[in-house]
């Protein structure tokens, strides 16, 4: 005869075993998960200091910094002082693109990288820990920043010299110096502090420009030259066709894109040439429009900088 205790015992240790188990995958399942890579936290057994204090950026700014920059699926995103991750995270949830975020903090780097695996991007969102003075950023086509001030003036350089022309660079609250944005507004968002819907922060847009800067040179049926010189975006220069020095007009330069005027004669009367281009290292490649009181003339346009003549744009 089988005794009560069996029978009673029997579904007990078999719910007690099926528990343990359940834990004990569960336990499994969660070290497996784990982000953290010892040999990929260079900083988890050094002494650092901060330069500046991480703090979580108002979600109407982060959503109107998306919008100034126009983040699209072929972005590669980079965060620079990337604290928790979040903003990478938000950046790859809502447009599918490739992030990154620097931080010199491991602990940082650790958290990101949970939060990233809890929030099913770890394939696209990557967080690195070192400081972004080291990191190599020259594949990012957008780059976020809230940093401070000074920061932003001693990674200018870095951005002009790594950053393709054309790459968009978002700045929260704080500005780059005498590198003036191409677009900034002020942000209605709660204030950290109280709560209340009564703050405002700067989002600001800068785009990489082409360094244009030194002497160019190309033929218009005789040889003729130009002299730029360029501070940050704004660039101004001469044009000579040996006989006469003219004065360009309206020159822009916005990413890899260069347009300009000159006043000439056609015939004896003034016209006007209308130059637009790209920007590759040292050529530009487009057409000229002349435009005169009784026709309109196009033409191709090829021009090569003498390389001995690139100067910094970062003065």
């Amino acid at each position: 005869m089988k005794s009560v205790w069996a029978e009673v015992s029997r579904p007990i240790i078999s719910t007690v075993a099926i528990a343990l188990a359940a834990i004990l995958c569960a336990f499994s399942s969660c070290q497996s998960q784990e982000p953290r890579k010892d040999e990929d936290l260079p900083y988890l057994k050094k002494e650092f200091d901060l330069d500046v204090r991480w703090g979580a950026s108002p979600r109407t700014v982060i959503q109107r910094l998306f919008s100034i920059a126009n983040l699209s699926s072929t972005d590669v995103f980079y965060d620079l002082g990337s604290g928790d991750g979040r903003v990478v995270i938000e950046a790859v949830k809502r447009f599918g693109l490739r992030g990154k975020g620097v931080d010199i903090d491991p602990a940082r780097i650790i958290q990101s990288r949970e939060r990233a695996v809890k929030e099913g991007v770890s394939d696209k969102a990557t967080f690195i820990n070192e400081s972004f003075f080291d990191t190599d950023f020259s594949d990012a086509t957008v780059v976020f920043a809230f940093l401070n001030n000074t920061l932003n003036k001693q990674l200018r350089p870095r951005f002009l010299r790594l950053l393709k022309p054309g790459t968009r660079i978002i700045m929260h609250t704080h500005d780059s110096g005498e590198w003036e944005p191409d677009f900034s507004e002020s942000v209605k968002c709660h204030c950290i502090n109280s709560g209340k819907f009564e703050c405002y922060r700067t989002v600001r847009l800068y785009i990489v420009p082409a360094n244009v800067t030194g002497t160019w040179e190309w033929r218009d049926g005789s040889p003729v030259s130009m002299k730029i010189i360029q501070n940050f975006q704004k660039p101004k220069g001469t044009l000579s066709d040996g006989k006469e020095i003219f004065r360009i007009k309206k020159m822009k330069i916005q990413g890899e894109h260069i347009s300009f005027s000159v006043e000439i004669k056609h015939r004896g009367k003034k016209a006007e040439a209308c130059y637009t281009g790209i920007v590759n290292d040292h050529f530009i490649t487009g057409t000229i429009t002349e435009k005169s009181p009784t026709s309109t003339i196009y033409k191709n346009w090829e021009a090569k900088r003498d390389p001995a003549t690139w100067t910094p744009i970062d003065r």
